[in-house]
């Protein structure tokens, strides 16, 4: 039986070269809109992924970290979600301040009228994740305590998912869901 095993494992052997080259990877988008592909490397804590990415090329070899001012995006092969690079505005802020890039997690990929964005935000000592939408480069967030009001109005182009949103169709926990519907209407 081992043998057999062992048999298998050496004619398979050859083919795994194959696969691993056709194995989605990471990959990031440069400032000028190139793609590099390789590895991201390094914890994938929230705090750390907000503000920079430490990647690994697979051409080059060389590990590099990026922060969120250095490139467009990042992503990890296979989860339905990348990471972009966003200005951050913080209130309380002057409102001329310039503010700073942070990377924000894009939670609708793909071209859509209306992007959700989540951000983990570690000012001060505690972190805690805040939700933003874009529509046409204009990043506003999300205030769950005037969840259905602020939506109604942000999403008022579309009467029938105002109509949803005032009839409490929708629930915070259904923001992706909502956007989602949204999106598929205003096609």
């Amino acid at each position: 039986m081992l043998k057999s095993l062992l048999s298998l494992l050496f004619l398979a052997l050859p083919f795994w070269g194959l696969w691993a080259q056709d194995a989605p990877q990471d990959f990031i988008i440069t400032i000028s809109y190139d793609t590099l592909y390789g590895k991201v490397v390094g914890g994938f804590t929230p705090g750390k992924s907000s503000v920079m990415v430490k990647f690994k090329e697979a051409e080059t070899g060389e590990t590099k970290v990026y922060k969120a001012k250095d490139i467009k995006s990042w992503h990890a092969a296979g989860a339905p979600y990348y990471f972009e690079s966003k200005v951050y505005h913080p209130k309380g802020r002057h409102k001329l301040d310039m503010g700073y890039a942070v990377f924000m997690r894009r939670l609708n990929p793909g071209k859509v009228k209306v992007k959700l964005y989540e951000y983990y935000n570690t000012e001060g000592s505690i972190g805690y994740t805040q939700t933003y939408l874009e529509r046409k480069g204009e990043m506003e967030e999300v205030v769950f305590r005037r969840f259905r009001k602020q939506l109604a109005a942000y999403l008022a182009d579309q009467p029938e998912i105002v109509a949803k949103i005032q009839q409490k169709e929708y629930k915070k926990r259904d923001l992706e869901r909502l956007i989602a519907d949204y999106n598929q209407a205003a096609k």
